[in-house]
C-alpha cells in the first residue's frame, strides 16, 4: 500500500468521524427543536383556552350589565375586568418567556451550524493543500532524480524517508 493510499484512508476515516460527530450534534438539535415545538403547542393551547375563558367572562359581564344597574354590580364588573386582564397578562408573560427560550435555542442552533460549516471548510482546505504538497513533492523528486541525485539525497532534501522517495519515483 502506498503512502498516498494510507493518507487517503486516514483522511476518509477522519471525514467519516466528522460526519458521525455532526450527526450526533444534529440529533441533539433535533431534540431541542422538538421540545421547542411542544412548548409552542402548549402555548397555543393555553392561548386558545384563555380565549374561551375570556369569551365566557365577557358573556357573564354582559349578562350582569343587562340584568342590574346598581353600584354593586358595576363594582363587580370592574373587578371581573381587572381579574380578566391580570390573568391575560400573566399568561402572556408565560408565553413570552417560552418564546424567548425558543429564540435562544434557535440562535444556539444557528451558531453551532456556522461553527460546523467552518470546521468542514477548514478540513476541505487542509486536504486540498495536502494534495498540492504531495504533487509538488512528486515533481520535485522527479526533477532531482533527473539531475542525478541519489534517493538518499532526495529524501534529505524533501524530508521524507528513502522508501517514500523510492515509491514516489516508481509511481511516476
Amino acid at each position: 500500500m502506498t503512502i498516498d493510499m494510507i493518507i487517503y484512508f486516514i483522511f476518509m476515516v477522519l471525514i467519516a468521524v466528522l460526519f458521525l460527530y455532526l450527526r450526533l450534534i444534529n440529533k441533539d438539535y433535533e431534540d431541542k427543536i422538538e421540545g421547542i415545538c411542544k412548548t409552542l403547542d402548549n402555548n397555543l393551547k393555553n392561548i386558545h383556552n384563555l380565549k374561551k375563558e375570556l369569551e365566557s367572562l365577557n358573556t357573564n359581564i354582559k349578562l350582569l350589565q343587562n340584568n342590574s344597574k346598581n353600584k354593586f354590580d358595576d363594582d363587580m364588573i370592574k373587578n371581573c375586568e381587572y381579574l380578566i386582564h391580570s390573568i391575560i397578562d400573566e399568561r402572556l408573560n408565560d408565553i413570552d418567556y417560552s418564546l424567548n427560550g425558543v429564540y435562544k435555542a434557535v440562535s444556539d442552533v444557528e451558531k453551532n451550524q456556522v461553527e460546523t460549516n467552518d470546521t468542514i471548510n477548514q478540513i476541505r482546505n487542509s486536504y486540498s493543500s495536502l494534495k498540492v504538497d504531495e504533487e509538488e513533492d512528486k515533481i520535485l523528486a522527479y526533477k532531482l532524480h533527473q539531475e542525478g541525485k541519489s534517493i538518499e539525497e532526495i529524501a534529505k532534501i524533501l524530508r521524507k524517508s528513502p522508501q517514500v522517495i523510492n515509491i514516489i519515483l516508481k509511481t511516476i
